[in-house]
């Protein structure tokens, strides 16, 4: 079995910024784009914007 953790060094940009940034903040400024009563539950907000970042650093280093 494989583990995310033992593909990503301890010293990798990503763990650094993950241990810097709290992304949470993201939830409360996007909460109230979201419909809480009607529809399936939305994509996380803070998983969504950490896609795009990790897109937008392996393009900028690539």
């Amino acid at each position: 079995m494989v583990y995310i953790n033992e593909l990503v060094p301890e010293d990798h940009l990503v763990r650094l910024i993950d241990m810097a940034i709290d992304f949470e903040f993201i939830r409360d400024e996007v909460d109230h784009l979201y419909c809480k009563i009607n529809g399936r539950p939305a994509a996380d907000p803070v998983r969504f914007f950490k896609i795009l970042f990790l897109g937008y650093l392996g393009s900028s280093f690539g």
